[in-house]
């Protein structure tokens, strides 16, 4: 098993014969975890190879523990024919999701099934190595909890804000370690191989595959929690960029001599249709003197006030809650429609502690989309609730993991 998922010094003993029946194990791999369990027959016309090969690396895949009979399939008149998937627990990836203020670790197997509960703890996101080294205590201990043999988890899969490249691993916003990348760093100390992904893009994945853009072409992904980030789905795939960049729309000036945005230019989008934006209105108009809920529930802590709290509210019906989400959603349905005129996508994925007040965001956004694009391109377009909850970013970093991995 580990060598099926071992590169470098193991790819380089083997000769020209073993890297291309390794090559063709770890796409039979692959397409089990794509499609769970495949028939001989299938995979022939798949992978364009006899039967007695394909008969040949099922065997070695089975005697390596890897894969099992998953029961019979469909006849065509004789005998049905056997059925071959992923044997449950074959192997394992360790996603991390690192939020501005929280951070989940959670194990997943070969079935993306969460084989135990998932380590939340609190944690402000800086450029601290010490942050680093207690995301990986708190790893090692969630692996030795878990009981499972480590040799088998394949690599580990890291979700978290900011400019990242994909290639070098190196996050150019936070975890920035002068010439040694954040992906190198945690690679020395896991000794397994670390794929890093912007949030909002791994966010994109687990609804490309698992979510409510499963068998969609153009999506685009909202994720209005404390801040705002894009996820980009475009002919059927994650748009990453060149760089692994793309999505920073809410980086855009969008209001001109606006406030200081944390990026350092004013005016972003994100000052005016976030969770920080809510938070802001919310203690200014309180300040002013407003009724609302909120007043009796933070008393004279107002610096206290976050976005879930005014959410919070808005659904018990405070009205000063509802029309200060309204300002918020119009001003992002106003930004979103650049992107639907540029992009005609046919769905827009709602996701974050924002888009919990539901119709109380999406019915502004709705009015503005209606108001600044084009009626022909926003009439097809359906705004929907994301249904994957907090657990989309770490879905989203296994999945990452996995296509690394097996792809040859």
């Amino acid at each position: 098993m580990t060598n099926l998922f071992t590169e470098h010094t193991f790819l380089d003993k083997l000769g020209r014969i073993g890297l291309k029946k390794h090559l063709q194990k770890k796409k039979i791999i692959r397409l089990m975890y794509q499609h769970e369990a495949l028939s001989v027959a299938e995979f022939i016309g798949i992978m364009n190879l006899s039967s007695p090969t394909i008969l040949s690396l099922l065997d070695e895949l089975t005697n390596e523990n890897l894969i099992e009979v998953k029961g019979a399939g469909d006849s065509s008149g004789g005998r049905k024919p056997n059925l071959y998937g992923l044997k449950s627990n074959s192997f394992f990836v360790l996603g991390i999701d690192i939020g501005l203020y929280a951070t989940r670790i959670a194990i997943f197997n070969n079935n993306n099934e969460k084989i135990a509960d998932t380590n939340y703890f609190k944690m402000e996101l800086d450029n601290s190595a010490q942050k680093v080294d207690e995301i990986f205590q708190s790893a090692k201990k969630l692996i030795s909890s878990a009981k499972i043999d480590s040799t088998r988890i394949v690599g580990i899969g890291l979700s978290m804000p900011g400019l990242i490249d994909l290639d070098s691993g190196i996050n150019y916003s936070y975890f920035k370690f002068g010439d040694s990348s954040l992906k190198k760093v945690l690679e020395d100390k896991f000794s397994k191989p670390v794929f890093i992904i912007n949030d909002a893009q791994a966010k994109a994945i687990a609804e490309l595959r698992f979510g409510q853009a499963r068998g969609k072409k153009n999506v685009i992904v909202l994720n209005v929690s404390s801040g705002l980030s894009t996820g980009l789905i475009l002919n059927g795939q994650v748009y990453h960029g060149s760089n692994g960049f793309s999505g920073e729309f809410s980086h855009t000036p969008f209001i001109e001599d606006g406030i200081l945005c944390n990026c350092g230019k004013k005016g972003c989008l994100e000052t005016v249709a976030s969770g920080i934006a809510l938070k802001r209105n919310a203690i200014a108009g309180l300040k002013n003197g407003m009724s609302s809920i909120i007043s009796d529930i933070v008393a004279d802590d107002l610096d206290s006030i976050q976005s879930k709290l005014v959410v919070e509210a808005a659904l018990k019906g405070d009205q000063f809650s509802i029309g200060l989400i309204s300002k918020v959603g119009y001003q992002l349905g106003k930004g979103t429609s650049i992107l639907v005129q540029t992009l005609n996508p046919e769905l827009i994925i709602m996701s974050g502690r924002v888009s919990r007040a539901g119709s109380f965001l999406t019915l502004p956004m709705e009015q503005a989309l209606n108001e600044f694009s084009l009626f022909k391109i926003k009439e097809n377009v359906k705004i929907v609730q994301s249904d994957l909850g907090n657990t989309a970013n770490l879905i989203g970093t296994i999945v990452f993991v996995m296509e690394n991995i097996l792809e040859n």
